[in-house]
């Protein structure tokens, strides 16, 4: 969406240069309003962004998915190598890709820079993730999570559709991570619903416990 006031908000964001020093708040703040009045801007016309909607949040839950499958690997692999007395902690959690959405349909340097920008101060935030919490394995928990529908806030008859027209998406079991994206980034709804592909951050934790025998 683009119109003189989403304009002049993200001239005065190029102005600020997206500050990357956390103690300015300014760029930071003018993404959110920038965000708040593209998302209110775009309710009445919600049918027509509804099918890149769909495909971003079934590319998220596929996303999802690879994620909760390589997090689970990556712990018993380590737990394997590192039995008794060790204790193996694995968090797994999902961002959009770095790179740009091809689909997007403005292609400009500026938005790039925003992309790098919103990603940069999402990620120095612990509740930007794709799930929150993220997808956890702790030590040697009996009570991992075997499936990605064991997670409390993944369960595919959901639909985490709050501040849409919830008549039009009644049907759509929308995911927890648009829910996230939509209320909690810097990303604006006409941002991210051209994202296609995401990055995957793997942590692991390994500490020496002496009541781990």
């Amino acid at each position: 969406m683009r119109d003189k006031t989403v304009e002049t908000l993200e001239h005065l964001m190029d102005r600020y240069q997206f500050a990357a020093d956390e103690d300015d708040n300014e760029s930071d703040w003018i993404a959110k309003v920038r965000r708040d009045y593209i998302n209110d801007a775009i309710i009445d016309d919600q049918e027509l962004w509804l099918p890149y909607l769909v495909d971003f949040d079934n590319a998220a839950k596929a996303a999802m998915h690879e994620l909760f499958e390589h997090g689970k690997r990556v712990h018993e692999k380590m737990s394997a190598k590192y039995k008794r007395g060790w204790r193996v902690d694995v968090q797994a959690s999902l961002f959009p890709s770095k790179r740009y959405p091809a689909l997007h349909p403005v292609q400009d340097q500026f938005h790039e820079m925003f992309w790098e920008y919103a990603l940069r101060s999402e990620s120095q935030n612990d509740y930007f993730g794709s799930l929150i919490p993220s997808l956890n394995w702790y030590g040697d928990d009996t009570h991992h999570l075997e499936k990605l529908e064991d997670h409390d806030l993944y369960d595919p008859n959901d639909n985490w559709d709050e501040g849409l027209d919830r008549e039009l998406t009644k049907d759509l079991h929308l995911s927890h991570y648009f829910h996230h994206i939509w209320e909690c980034s810097s990303f604006a709804y006409t941002d991210f619903i051209f994202v296609r592909e995401f990055d995957m951050r793997i942590e692991v934790s390994i500490t020496k416990d002496d009541t781990l025998k």
